[in-house]
């Protein structure tokens, strides 16, 4: 494919320079479409050295302009604002348009449009119309009846001087006839402006409005409907803020609100009760976790206090254990036939029963692992020998009959003969042993069961 050359055709284009103080020269020279900037557009701009917008239809956007920069109005109706250097490099002076036709030679079809659209809204009365509806119909009529008068040879001065006249005599017959009220009654902004956007839509306003003194109310209505439509979505987004509350009754206290009802409160107040209310919220909130932490940190000490008493009663229990064991080995080294079996009664490995005979009966005590080494020289036999086998006695008995054997050997043996006393508790002293004494031994609680205490719940 072959590159073809091509030479742009020479374009005449209307300019007019924004000075920073023409503005209404500027507004007529776009049809409405410029606008200056007050300092709080141009601090919210996104320039602040612009001081003007101008609207470009052909992509539906403001553009901003600056002081100096000339304003052109394009081939397609477009207005776009041009530096005076760049407009100097691109463009030359051309010839200036043909004068104005004379008021009879004027095309008389922008007069017949208006008339016929005056006619229109008069089939219906403004005062009949919900307000501000009304009045915004009354407003256009006053406009038209104006532009028809500057059309048939009037000045624009004459036809705004009317102007206050026309809008006085039509809200003065709204207001004889009872159709305007004496004070403003609350209504709905989006529902009005669906209503002037409906009567506007059938009268046929975008399309048929081809004189350029109309370009306005197109652009207003333009607008009205980008108005309706956000005033739709933050109804919308209003509704969904508000989804699930619940009125408060009358009378109950906010402190017994429910989630529903919590929320209602909250979409009901005012920016600075919420911040009250929030700021009340995060002090509960510190004070709970406060109080949270203070009972915690008590609770640490009342439980590190109980760890360090049940390892105090441990080594307690372990010292009266390791006395015990040690008291049981001396007395099973003095005692004829003592022996030491494992104990099949205790599921923990290295537990041991040894079994003595004091006084002509059984006696057993449990030994755990640890003081097994005291039983290193008694004889160890098997769970099932004979001599290992548990006579039924009790841990009660088993303390009575030993405090039943001590006072038998404590009558029969003085403190002079105390010392001949031999392993077997027989006296080789001056007098015989008496061993008529058969009583049966008194069962009663000791004070202390050892094994009973046991952490393995061996029962001595």
């Amino acid at each position: 494919m072959t590159i073809t050359r091509y030479r742009k055709r020479p374009v005449e284009a209307d300019t007019l320079q924004w000075t920073g103080d023409n503005e209404a020269e500027l507004i007529a020279f776009t049809s409405n479409n410029f606008h200056a900037l007050d300092d709080t557009d141009r601090e919210n701009s996104d320039d602040p050295d612009a001081t003007a917008t101008v609207y470009d239809k052909l992509h539906s956007t403001w553009i901003l302009v600056y002081t100096g920069q000339h304003i052109v109005r394009g081939v397609k109706g477009e207005y776009y604002p041009i530096a005076e250097d760049v407009l100097a490099e691109t463009y030359e002076p051309a010839p200036s348009a043909p004068p104005e036709p004379a008021p009879a030679e004027r095309d008389s079809r922008p007069r017949t449009h208006i008339r016929a659209m005056i006619e229109v809204l008069k089939e219906e009365p403004p005062e009949q119309l919900a307000q501000p509806a009304g009045l915004f119909i009354s407003g256009m009529l006053t406009g038209l009846a104006a532009s028809v008068q500057i059309l048939d040879g009037g000045t624009a001065e004459q036809a705004m001087e009317a102007v206050p006249t026309r809008l006085e005599a039509a809200i003065g017959r709204a207001f004889l006839n009872g159709t305007l009220p004496s004070t403003p009654a609350r209504t709905d902004p989006a529902g009005e402006l669906r209503q002037i956007d409906a009567l506007l839509q059938g009268l046929g306003v975008e399309g048929k409005l081809g004189a350029r003194g109309m370009a306005t109310l197109a652009n207003t209505v333009r607008t009205m409907r980008e108005e309706l439509q956000t005033a739709e979505t933050s109804k919308a987004a209003l509704a969904l803020l508000r989804k699930g509350e619940e009125p408060l009754p009358e009378g109950q206290h906010p402190a017994t609100a429910s989630p529903a009802q919590w929320l209602w409160l909250w979409n009901e107040a005012t920016p600075a009760e919420r911040l009250d209310r929030a700021e009340r919220i995060i002090t509960s909130s510190q004070e709970a976790s406060a109080c949270f932490l203070e009972n915690h940190r008590a609770r640490l000490a009342k439980l590190e206090d109980l760890q360090h008493r049940v390892s105090r009663t441990e080594r307690e229990r372990d010292g009266a254990y390791g006395e015990r064991a040690h008291l049981v080995a001396l007395l099973a080294a003095m005692t004829d036939g003592a022996v030491i079996a494992p104990a099949v009664d205790v599921a923990e490995p290295g537990w041991q029963i040894v079994y003595l005979t004091i006084g002509g009966r059984q006696a057993s005590w449990h030994i755990s692992p640890r003081d097994a080494g005291l039983f290193d020289d008694v004889e160890h036999v098997s769970a099932d020998d004979p001599r290992a086998h548990w006579d039924g006695h009790s841990t009660e008995d088993k303390y009575a009959r030993i405090r039943q054997h001590t006072r038998r050997l404590a009558r029969r043996c003085g403190p002079a003969c105390a010392e001949a006393h031999t392993y077997t508790g027989r006296c080789e002293g001056a007098h015989q042993a008496d061993d008529s004494d058969t009583t049966a031994p008194d069962v009663v609680h000791p004070v202390t069961e050892p094994q009973t205490s046991s952490p393995h719940g061996v029962d001595e």
